[in-house]
């Protein structure tokens, strides 16, 4: 497991990143999503986790923890949720996956084989998000 985080201004992601490496049993770095920083858990297929403090939209003082996938420049959302946790906001969305049967634990996600059109419940252009497909 590898934990990398460049500068943090702030302590909560330190604990974020580290902590999301341990759940994930996958690398995690630190990243700059639009406006603010999130940590992003890495998996094969070009699909990743991302954990976001206080994202525009959700309720304040949260962890929004998203499950995405991207091919082609395009990026799906094919899980999210919200939490004043980052444990708990990754529970809700591992569930929410097992819910629409793209898996049945999150060290399964990585296996997941999905068509994402079919899967996401939103979509974004990697040029209009910031985050590079890895």
């Amino acid at each position: 497991m590898r934990v990398s985080i460049h500068n943090p201004d702030h302590g909560h992601f330190a604990d974020a990143a580290t902590t999301l490496a341990l759940l994930t049993d996958r690398p995690t770095h630190l990243i700059v999503h639009g406006l603010l920083r999130a940590v992003r858990a890495e998996y094969p297929r070009r699909r990743y986790m991302l954990a976001t403090y206080n994202a525009p939209g959700w309720p304040s003082d949260s962890w929004l923890v998203q499950f995405c996938s991207s091919t082609a420049g395009e990026e799906w959302t094919l899980a999210e949720s919200c939490h004043v946790w980052l444990v708990d906001a990754f529970d809700a969305t591992c569930a929410q996956m097992e819910s629409l049967n793209l898996a049945a634990t999150a060290a399964e996600a990585a296996a997941v084989v999905v068509d994402p059109p079919a899967a996401a419940i939103g979509t974004t252009e990697t040029a209009q998000s910031g985050l590079s497909s890895s």
